[in-house]
């Protein structure tokens, strides 16, 4: 995850904010719980997280770590994959290039996922190693399926500069761009109505998606364990790819632009939440 500016609708001055949002991590988090098994809830509460903790509480903590007392998992957040490019290249796009220093390889949030899913399955891991590495897999699991994460060009949206929100017509547009196409991702799309708190998107999603069946189509996708994780970057950043998702410099993003994208959105959290709970499954309830 790269470190970007945001201006909320409520607070136009620019606030440092988290991949997905604390929102939208908590709401994969929390979807993840609900559908966990009964014998991986236990072993979460008596090995590994402790009882009482949720997935939804831990869910931005490696956010914290990263700009904290773990800055080498910084490129675990982000999978570098050019627009033009619909194939994953581990040897180009798993490379964390800082801004000084040398490229990292084989650092990209694919692998940390995968690296630390193998960690949370084994039972001979000290506790404080799964624990951490649970963390880590609930964060990772929702960063890949944010689609700017999987995005090479201007670091994965941060360098797009925005307006947002914006009503040109209305002339409620600042003067200067006041956010950035990945933070606009990350926060924006989350905070205009209907939904006030994101517990009451988890509801809705929850009520159209896995209460109805409809859920199970968008998870047809990335069955082959070998090459799950990657399915999952590439159907990102496929939907990074649509028409007018991507937008030029000074691009000016209203309520149509987050009408438009809101179905991807849900989409994606409900695939992240499901999809971290089958992981988590597999892993702890086989």
């Amino acid at each position: 995850m790269r470190k970007f500016w945001i201006s909320v609708a409520v607070a136009m001055a620019p606030t440092f904010a988290w991949a997905w949002g604390q929102e939208g991590h908590s709401i994969v988090g929390e979807l993840a719980d609900r559908n966990l098994s009964a014998q991986a809830h236990r072993v979460i509460a008596q090995d590994i997280l402790g009882p009482g903790v949720s997935l939804a509480s831990v869910a931005n903590w490696a956010d914290t770590v990263a700009h904290g007392s773990r800055p080498d998992t910084y490129g675990w957040h982000f999978v570098d994959i050019p627009l033009s490019q619909s194939t994953y290249d581990q040897a180009h796009d798993c490379v964390y290039r800082p801004k000084t220093g040398a490229p990292v390889k084989d650092d990209c949030v694919v692998l940390a996922i995968e690296q630390n899913a193998a960690i949370v399955g084994d039972k001979t891991a000290p506790r404080a190693v799964r624990r951490d590495a649970l963390k880590f897999l609930v964060h990772f699991v929702g960063d890949i399926h944010q689609p700017m994460h999987t995005v090479d060009e201007e670091a994965g949206g941060n360098g797009v500069k925005v307006f947002f929100p914006c009503d040109e017509a209305a002339g409620k547009c600042s003067a200067e761009p006041n956010a950035n196409l990945h933070s606009v991702w990350d926060g924006g799309i989350f905070r205009p109505p209907p939904y006030y708190s994101w517990g009451e998107l988890l509801d809705a999603l929850t009520v159209q998606w896995i209460d109805s069946g409809r859920a199970n189509v968008l998870l047809d996708r990335c069955q082959e364990p070998k090459t799950q994780v990657s399915c999952w970057a590439l159907e990102a950043h496929a939907i990074a790819n649509k028409p007018g998702y991507w937008v030029p410099q000074g691009a000016k993003l209203g309520p149509d632009y987050v009408k438009m994208v809101a179905q991807d959105r849900d989409q994606q959290l409900v695939r992240a939440g499901l999809r971290l709970a089958r992981m988590i499954n597999r892993l702890l309830a086989p």
